[in-house]
């Protein structure tokens, strides 16, 4: 606040000595010299130097140092004139006030209008989970380990202590749950790892931490959901939240081996069997979306192990059968389905839940990378003919048009929701960003993976790779941490 009263400029040994600026009184002002004043000079004292003007001009006050600094008031102002308060201790420490906060920031960030039916987020079902997490639950400690992250301006110098005290209780709640046979199948112990391993991935990112730790601990992530899945059985498919906590964690778990190569569950498709089984009207977009997923990783699963087989012959006789599948994706889909109805038409971007779009256009995405993939190594296979290979460049040619068609179409869904059409550089796509756009966590969350897609390929067009990696980082500098 101001300082309204007149601070003496004097050196600090002067200003001991109560010695002021007079200069009617020679012998005994400080004359103001710098570095050093010639009172001291002369007195031979060590000036110790001058006070900061902004010290002088500002002084930080708090509510516990403003009732004490009105104590010591040394001027004069007539007492009827002046109200007395009389301050009361405070129940909360000012400098913690902000941990009040994180869970209602987390809270803030995976909300979703409930207007706003197509928004609808991979992650609704949290904020009905976090509200009634209890203090010193899982969910209530990662919540405020992802608040922590996102306000690091307001912790200032306290910043790391307060974060690693808050992954730190957040890793022992966790524990604690999966050794109690009840919480660890409850769904916000499960809930509460997925969240974890999103802090942790973008903690190592953001601190240049090295991939194969990051991948080592998204791993160990991974084993211990599919875990949490199988301990949960069919209990998990009877209510509407334990369906949509499972289809975001399986296809998460997809994801992650579409990736790596790696394995899913075994149990995936007695999962499936279930999740179909138990889905209405409500979670039937989000049953679509992991058969879609799950087809496309069984794919790709089989393109990979061609691929790493280098055996010429198999590879030729085989690859067309596993191109045909990528062909008729969609109608393999709902063969798997079976009784889904009809009303839902072929796979379109443009039809169903946004969220549920995202997450199959992804998938879709890496499915025809593999294939192009595939066609360029059994393309330069020694036994290839003439004949098979024109047929192949002309499938090459078929599947990189339409994933750049398909690009395009998901860089235009985004930007329509999003209101971030002035991100995408094209003659075709043209916009003004909105300003009224607001970008949350569960936006960047369900956009990321298609959006990493496109700006990393090589079978993206260049203005398709700069819209994607625009997108992204306007999105990562709205949101913060995540």
């Amino acid at each position: 606040m101001p300082n309204a009263g007149g601070p003496s400029r004097g050196c600090l040994p002067c200003r001991q000595k109560h010695v002021k600026h007079k200069p009617l009184l020679i012998i005994q002002q400080c004359d103001l010299t710098r570095p050093q004043c010639r009172r001291c000079l002369r007195k031979k004292v060590p000036c110790q130097g001058y006070r900061d003007e902004w010290d002088m001009r500002f002084r930080v006050e708090t509510v516990s140092t403003y009732e004490t600094a009105i104590g010591r008031d040394r001027r004069k102002r007539p007492s009827s004139l002046v109200p007395q308060y009389h301050f009361l201790p405070l129940g909360h420490d000012l400098s913690n006030l902000h941990a009040d906060h994180f869970v209602s920031l987390v809270l803030h960030h995976f909300s979703i209008a409930s207007a706003d039916v197509d928004l609808e987020s991979p992650v609704k079902i949290l904020p009905h989970l976090i509200p009634a997490a209890e203090e010193g639950s899982p969910l209530h400690n990662v919540s405020k380990t992802l608040g922590c992250s996102y306000l690091p301006s307001t912790i200032r110098s306290h910043h790391s202590t307060t974060l690693a005290r808050a992954y730190g209780n957040s890793l022992v709640a966790i524990n604690r749950a999966l050794r109690d046979p009840t919480e660890r199948t409850s769904d916000s112990t499960l809930l509460s790892v997925w969240l974890l391993r999103v802090y942790e991935l973008t903690w190592c990112l953001n601190n240049g931490v090295d991939t194969a730790i990051a991948s080592a601990r998204s791993d160990l992530h991974m084993s211990g959901m599919a875990e949490l899945l199988r301990l949960r059985g069919r209990e998990q498919f009877l209510s509407q939240g334990g369906r949509e906590i499972f289809c975001m964690v399986f296809c998460t778990l997809l994801n992650r081996a579409v990736i790596t190569g790696g394995d899913c569950p075994p149990e995936s498709l007695n999962w499936l069997r279930e999740f179909i089984q138990h889905s209405g009207p409500s979670t039937m977009g989000a049953a679509h979306a992991a058969v879609f997923c799950y087809i496309c990783y069984r794919i790709c699963s089989d393109i990979r192990r061609l691929i790493d087989l280098a055996d010429s012959e198999i590879l030729l006789s085989r690859s067309q059968s596993l191109l045909q599948q990528v062909d008729e994706i969609e109608s393999i889909t709902y063969r798997v389905i079976g009784h889904v109805q009809s009303s839902l038409g072929p796979y379109q971007i443009a039809n169903g839940n946004f969220g549920d779009r995202m997450v199959r256009s992804d998938f879709k995405l890496r499915l025809l990378s593999n294939a192009l993939e595939l066609l360029l190594h059994t393309s330069h296979m020694p036994g290839c003919t003439l004949q098979q290979r024109n047929e192949f460049s002309e499938r090459q040619d078929h599947f990189t048009n339409e994933f750049q068609n398909f690009a395009e179409k998901v860089l235009l869904a985004i930007a329509t929701v999003h209101n971030t059409q002035s991100l995408i550089v094209s003659d075709d796509l043209k916009g003004d960003i909105g300003s009224d756009a607001v970008i949350r966590w569960s936006h960047v969350l369900r956009v990321t993976q298609p959006l990493r897609m496109i700006g990393q390929s090589p079978f993206s067009l260049v203005w398709q790779r700069r819209a994607a990696n625009n997108i992204l980082k306007f999105m990562y500098t709205q949101v913060g941490a995540i």
